[in-house]
């Protein structure tokens, strides 16, 4: 719904509408507007966590589909922070964010629809502001890290801003 807010504090979960979207889960024909994610939490993270305004992790199928709002993560760290989807192992397609990203954690990776992509992103595009700093962060318009998946007719026309330093 619009205005729609969630505050993450524990350092372990953060969602506005699913946890994950199973092999055999669809999502589609959704609209999240002026969304307002913040997280906060111990930056002790060992574990990947995925932040997102629809889903953490989709390995089933996302379709027209869009958001709009802002994300901020002041943290833990090493997560995948994206504008829709925190990690992408499914299939993404007609669907955009013009979600603005901040995320100033260590490893994280922050993408204006994906923060991590294995999966396939198809006719979809970024619209918002993302932004990344700390040690080994990996930013992107579309996608802040692509390991082996494929984007096809998909792009991103929003700022992106790196502040970040290589990791050790």
């Amino acid at each position: 719904p619009p205005g729609t807010q969630a505050t993450q504090s524990n350092g372990r979960t953060g969602a506005v509408l699913l946890r994950q979207n199973c092999a055999a889960g669809t999502g589609k024909n959704l609209v999240l507007t002026d969304v307002t994610i913040i997280t906060q939490g111990d930056g002790n993270n060992n574990d990947l966590i995925p932040f997102w305004a629809l889903t953490g992790t989709n390995a089933g199928r996302v379709s027209n589909v869009y958001s709009t709002g802002t994300m901020t993560n002041s943290g833990p760290d090493y997560n995948a922070f994206g504008g829709l989807v925190g990690v992408n192992t499914g299939l993404i397609s007609n669907a955009y964010s013009s979600l603005t990203l901040s995320s100033g954690m260590w490893g994280t990776s922050v993408g204006g629809l994906v923060g991590i992509n294995s999966g396939t992103i198809s006719s979809s595009y970024a619209a918002g502001a993302v932004t990344g700093s700390g040690r080994d962060v990996k930013v992107g318009g579309l996608v802040g890290q692509n390991t082996a998946g494929s984007v096809i007719n998909s792009y991103a026309i929003g700022a992106v801003n790196s502040g970040g330093t290589p990791g050790s």
